[in-house]
């Protein structure tokens, strides 16, 4: 980030790395179910938000703030970014098994994205004026590259504007560096500064 910015390819940010694995007691940390998707939510809204903005100076507004992860993290991201246009305008997606590729069985249904982001499909306009970079990344060697070649497609087709890339490598940092690296340099560049 600091080479980015150096560099002058992207803006000065403040980048905030929460453990994702929020559970409640007696509940498995993490996963891709709605339970725990809504823990890292509230665990967002009600602390990390109001932490970081109570102790560093930010600027407020969606397209001041962003949100990205990687594997169990870029689901988080789809999840809490795309059902939260309002708190943020950047959405960064790396190698989510959210979109399939793991854990399915022959004969189970295709990942649909409008249950867990209603509108995204039938109102991609709406997310088209909110968003100002949503963008999905997977290694050309990661088993979820299929699934989510094809929901990039899907998106497209229906008319939401998606940034797609894929790097050399697997379900691994060699592809999460590379994500990092290239999503940084797109995001906050239509912001005030």
């Amino acid at each position: 980030m600091d080479n980015l910015i150096a560099e002058n390819k992207a803006v000065p940010m403040i980048v905030v790395i929460p453990n994702g694995n929020v559970s409640r007691p007696g509940m498995a940390s993490g996963g891709y179910n709605d339970e725990a998707m809504a823990l890292f939510r509230e665990e967002m809204f009600d602390n990390i938000i109001p932490f970081i903005e109570s102790n560093y100076r930010v600027k407020p507004g969606a397209e001041n703030r962003a949100i990205a992860g990687l594997s169990m993290g870029g689901g988080q991201a789809f999840y809490t970014g795309l059902r939260n246009t309002d708190m943020f305008g950047h959405v960064g997606v790396f190698s989510t098994g959210l979109f399939g590729g793991i854990s399915r069985q022959p004969g189970t249904a295709e990942f649909n994205p409008e249950a867990v982001t209603p509108g995204i499909l039938t109102n991609p306009a709406e997310f088209n004026n909110k968003l100002k970079v949503f963008y999905i990344s997977v290694g050309e060697q990661d088993p979820r590259i299929e699934p989510t070649k094809r929901l990039v497609q899907t998106f497209r087709e229906k008319g939401l504007r998606v940034e797609f890339a894929t790097f050399p490598g697997a379900h691994e940092w060699q592809v999460w560096r590379k994500s990092l690296h290239d999503f940084a340099q797109r995001i906050f560049r239509n912001s005030s500064l």
